[in-house]
């Protein structure tokens, strides 16, 4: 099922509740709309705040994501699942990611500290490597890898 986002005013969002019929289907959709407009409140005061107190970091925050999804998008093109799935042997997926996180981290530790120049890898891509195979890692903990 292909998924679409809609961006609601908050009156649009209460015209929409309120347009619901009372109806055992209704008033349970009712419910769960009016939690989910809840949580996105308390949710958007803390984004308010931070954006407010710290506008271009969090502007360059969000960049970055959008950035390494696309990145992650092509490698996946390139690669497909199967590299990190292990067979669907999950145990052995994390090991992996274990694995290659920790040859990331030396190799940033190596570019950092002993101040050597990167012949093919910038240290911003080794941190951009290292941030994506930590989303995998919770994609595949959450068993959604290659569904």
């Amino acid at each position: 099922m292909k998924k679409i986002a809609v961006g609601l005013s908050p009156e649009e969002f209460n015209l929409i509740i309120d347009s619901l019929p009372d109806s055992q289907s209704g008033n349970k959709l009712k419910k769960d709309l009016v939690s989910i407009k809840a949580n996105q409140k308390q949710g958007n005061d803390v984004l308010d705040k931070m954006e407010e107190k710290y506008p271009e970091t969090m502007v360059l925050f969000k960049q970055i994501l959008a950035d390494e999804y696309n990145l992650f998008a092509k490698k996946q093109a390139d690669y497909g699942p199967g590299n990190i799935s292990m067979n669907g042997n999950k145990d052995l997926a994390i090991l992996g990611l274990g694995v290659r996180m920790n040859d990331k981290t030396q190799r940033i530790l190596n570019l950092a500290y002993n101040k050597n120049d990167a012949q093919n890898e910038s240290l911003e891509d080794s941190f951009r490597d290292l941030s994506i195979y930590g989303i995998i890692a919770q994609i595949v903990l959450n068993d959604k890898w290659s569904k």
